[in-house]
């Protein structure tokens, strides 16, 4: 996989408490990938998939949920975790604008830095998980 952006804020690793959304963020979409963004309106929901860049290799399976060792491990697909197999993330967000090569975007929980794997539209019919009773009855 390639990056077709990199993520510009106020969020840095270190410094900026974890689990944190930017109320504004710049996704710099690389040139060759900018007429991609054709079609994109302020308002509309996304959904950006990215790359954990400063997570530690090999993940463990059973993690603690938040780091929070008073509570029970958990398996990572159970959690929300940074810390996977793949380092892949990914977040809904809010569109503020577009302008040229440049996406700028609100509720991205991505650091300053990270390189975008790809944007997708956010579409509930698609996204949104089944009604319990529908998931239910199609188990029997």
């Amino acid at each position: 996989m390639r990056a077709v952006g990199i993520v510009h804020n106020e969020l840095k690793r270190g410094i900026t408490p974890p689990r944190q959304k930017s109320p504004r963020s710049v996704i710099e979409i690389l040139p060759s990938y900018a007429e991609g963004l054709q079609g994109i309106e302020p308002g509309q929901a996304l959904v950006i998939v990215f790359q954990f860049h400063l997570s530690q290799a090999p993940a463990p399976l059973l993690q603690y949920p938040q780091g929070d060792t008073s509570r029970p491990r958990r398996g990572v697909f159970a959690l929300r975790s940074p810390l996977r197999p793949n380092p892949i993330g990914l977040t809904t967000v809010r569109v503020l604008d577009v302008k040229e090569n440049k996406l700028i975007v609100a509720g991205l929980d991505a650091f300053d830095g990270t390189p975008v794997l790809d944007i997708k539209p956010y579409v509930a019919w698609l996204d949104e998980p089944p009604a319990p009773e529908q998931a239910a009855a199609s188990t029997t």
